[in-house]
């Protein structure tokens, strides 16, 4: 998944998920906070690796309350959604948009294997404060240099 998306919620809380990312997210996905406090929308093929990914690492970690704690983050959080009409409006639950802090403007980036549904003044702060950082754009560079340089 790719790409940054500007829309909004509507009077009821519910937001249509951008065209270009419903391939990947299939009709039936996941919804959970993200470390960020925003909220990641994986499709059931991955939120199945993420489940499979915690368990295992509770397994490993049994005595980490750290580890449980996360855990418990990602998988109390977490919403399941059947996309039941063409439009692709799905309504946002109360405590994850509160969390979220979503409004109204909303903007949604897709990360590879996953999306980021962003509050937008707090995407427009963590692009200047994170992404737009000398360092970042430095690594970017790096990163897109050697994709083109690789054989393969």
């Amino acid at each position: 998944m790719s790409g940054t998306f500007l829309h909004s919620l509507d009077e009821k809380s519910r937001v249509t998920i951008p065209a270009k990312l419903r391939d990947a997210l299939t009709e039936h996905f996941w919804m959970t906070l993200d470390s960020n406090n925003n909220i990641a929308l994986y499709s059931d093929a991955m939120w199945q690796k993420v489940l499979q990914h915690c368990q295992r690492m509770m397994a490993e970690n049994s005595h980490d309350d750290a580890i449980a704690a996360a855990v418990e983050r990602i998988v109390s959080f977490a919403d399941e959604v059947i996309v039941e009409n063409p439009s692709w409006r799905i309504p946002i639950n109360e405590v994850l948009r509160e969390r979220a802090q979503l409004q109204k403007d909303v903007v949604t980036v897709g990360v590879i294997d996953h999306a980021v549904m962003w509050a937008k003044e707090k995407y427009e702060a963590q692009m200047v404060a994170r992404l737009d950082h000398e360092e970042v754009r430095k690594k970017q560079a790096a990163l897109l240099r050697a994709a083109a340089t690789e054989q393969g």
